[in-house]
């Protein structure tokens, strides 16, 4: 379920009506060049937050994409559009090696699997993804983020839901699970494969097709957009496309195993460091004794635990760092709402 409601998504930039009147012509170009009927909601099955498209068409993502759609499908594309639903399996969930599980809790929810395709993200493109939330993130939430992301491949897989006339997108949102971890339900399909707190989400869905539309602007260049695309209507008459084991093997190779979890992360950080812990400095060094013994830990965040730690760091596998990092990071900033709530 979306988190921040309508009235909570009208970015500053949008109160200037030069700005604001330059994006509904955006929106109305958009409408011709779909062929879509001349109606005031027509941008209705795109998402029902009109300020959020507004904001949207005002980058080059959208228009980018939306021009792909139509020269794909024709006219009118909102249709072959709203079939398709994207997950994101982030380098956290190829690091659990849990990523096969998560598609079996899919397919058996009524989500086939038509293309898959390897993402390499860079720093750009995470924080292109999250311009419109990470205004009311910490900078160390930002910052470990970002390493997460850019820790490894992720997998996209583009899913057809079969269970119309529901939306797919929005039985995504319902069974995912809230980033936030203390509003998330244990059913959610993040809680089922271990996600142990908000900075480890292991996957990502967009909320609507205007997301849709955006990401892949975002994640791709012209020609693999349509290539995705063209596959997805492809494979959408010939069956299912599941990632192979060989293929995840190969994604696997690249993402060193780790189970997330806390303990065993401050032990391996405790065996890699061997005789340097004495190195560390006082502060951090008590951050990491308070998380070994299970207790609560100062949250001195990524950048003061990566920083105190100096030369000590390059010793320490990656994963584990991270984990470390996750249990004394604050992700967000309180009483600051995202520009727009996903």
């Amino acid at each position: 379920m979306r988190e921040e409601t309508a009235s909570r998504t009208l970015p500053n930039i949008l109160l200037a009506p030069r700005l604001e009147a330059d994006a509904r012509r955006l929106l109305e170009r958009l409408r011709v060049d779909g062929g879509v009927h001349a109606d005031r909601n027509w941008w209705q099955p795109l998402t029902d937050r009109e300020q959020k498209l507004l904001t949207y068409v005002l980058e080059a993502y959208v228009r980018e994409a939306w021009r792909d759609c139509v020269g794909l499908w024709g006219r009118s594309p909102l249709q072959k559009l709203g079939r398709m639903c994207p997950v994101l399996f982030r380098p956290d969930a190829l690091a659990t090696r849990r990523v096969e599980e998560a598609l079996a809790v899919l397919r058996d929810l009524g989500f086939e699997a038509r293309v898959t395709q390897i993402v390499r993200q860079s720093r750009l493109t995470v924080r292109e993804l999250w311009r419109y939330q990470w205004n009311a993130s910490t900078l160390d939430g930002i910052d470990l983020l970002a390493e997460i992301n850019l820790s490894g491949p992720s997998l996209l897989v583009l899913f057809e839901y079969l269970d119309s006339p529901v939306s797919g997108l929005a039985r995504l949102q319902q069974i995912k699970g809230s980033a936030r971890h203390e509003d998330r339900d244990p059913a959610s399909l993040r809680a089922r494969l271990g996600s142990p707190n908000s900075h480890f989400l292991l996957l990502h869905a967009p909320d609507e097709p205007v997301d849709v539309l955006r990401e892949a602007g975002i994640l791709f260049s012209r020609d693999e957009r349509r290539e995705l695309w063209a596959s997805f209507d492809e494979n959408a008459r010939g069956g299912t496309v599941a990632p192979t084991r060989a293929a995840l093997e190969v994604l696997y190779a690249e993402t060193a195993h780790n189970t997330l979890a806390v303990r065993a992360s401050v032990d391996a950080i405790a065996l890699a460091l061997g005789h340097r812990p004495a190195r560390i400095p006082s502060r951090r060094r008590a951050a990491l004794t308070a998380l070994r013994a299970g207790e609560q830990a100062e949250p001195i965040g990524w950048s003061t635990l990566v920083e105190g730690l100096g030369p000590a760091k390059d010793y320490i596998p990656v994963w584990d760092l991270l984990v470390v990092a996750s249990a004394l990071t604050v992700e967000a900033l309180p009483d600051v709402e995202r520009i727009i709530g996903r």
